[in-house]
């Protein structure tokens, strides 16, 4: 209990510092060290939510000056986690699957105009842990400008559906698509990778591709043609090209859920 009380005081400190403080790395490890003791004591019942029948987990941005009063109770949830720049909240599920709560804890965030992010529903208190990890990633999905988690969000929600389901799978598909492009850019000083994110951004336009990066379009179309050639796969191709973006997708939730092992 006394774990639960200074997560909610801790909260409540950020709350008056306001949101103008450096805010720490959000990771899945930070999360498990914070959350996991909490978790066992709610289970137990002791602030009142039991997540023996699983959960939601719950995510928002805040932006520099942005808040939300994390004082507000949730009924059958509780604040795992906040700092100057985020929130993660975990709501319990109930026996038949469904959690209202955690529904209208998302809409009060985004009527606040937070942007907010929830993890599928996880139906059993083994998967808790899963909730929470695929909201963190979704969190830092949302705070990346080049992933574009709103346009893509099914197709990365998928993918994070690999991830947790096998990691080595999703290792496997960024390796067999855009690994080797990340090498040849480290090592040549070219800029093949983010050529690549423009071009897929700019729909396949060669023309739109060069506006948006400042270049001529025999550049643009001279680095493409190297993606080609260092890969294998031709960004100009329907198969090749979708291929790629998964691999560029693959790369970002593995950055996102681990980002000191993600790198080639």
């Amino acid at each position: 209990m006394a774990r639960a009380h200074a997560s909610q005081h801790g909260a409540d400190d950020w709350q008056r510092r306001g949101a103008t403080e450096s805010a720490p790395r959000l990771t899945p490890l930070r999360l498990a060290q914070t959350a996991v003791a909490a978790i066992a004591e709610l289970i137990a019942g002791s602030v009142g939510a039991d997540f023996s029948n699983g959960a939601v987990a719950i995510g928002a941005l805040l932006a520099p000056g942005e808040s939300f009063d994390t004082r507000q109770q949730v009924t059958g949830g509780v604040l795992v986690h906040a700092d100057a720049a985020h929130l993660l909240y975990l709501v319990a599920l109930t026996a038949d699957g469904e959690s209202e709560p955690a529904a209208a804890l998302l809409a009060r965030l985004r009527e606040a105009g937070l942007e907010a992010v929830s993890s599928a529903p996880r139906r059993s208190a083994a998967e808790v842990e899963l909730a929470l990890r695929e909201a963190t990633i979704l969190l830092r999905l949302l705070a990346d400008p080049k992933a574009t988690l709103h346009a893509h969000e099914p197709t990365y929600r998928l993918l994070i559906g690999v991830l947790l389901r096998d990691r080595g799978e999703l290792i496997s598909l960024r390796d067999s698509t855009v690994a080797a492009l990340e090498r040849y850019d480290r090592g040549h000083d070219t800029h093949l990778v983010g050529t690549l994110e423009t071009f897929l951004a700019n729909h396949g336009s060669t023309t739109d591709t060069a506006e948006a990066m400042g270049l001529h379009r025999h550049t643009v179309g001279y680095r493409l043609a190297r993606v080609l050639e260092v890969c294998g796969l031709s960004p100009y191709e329907s198969e090749g090209r979708e291929r790629l973006s998964l691999g560029l997708k693959a790369k970002r939730i593995l950055l996102a859920d681990r980002g000191d092992e993600a790198s080639p």
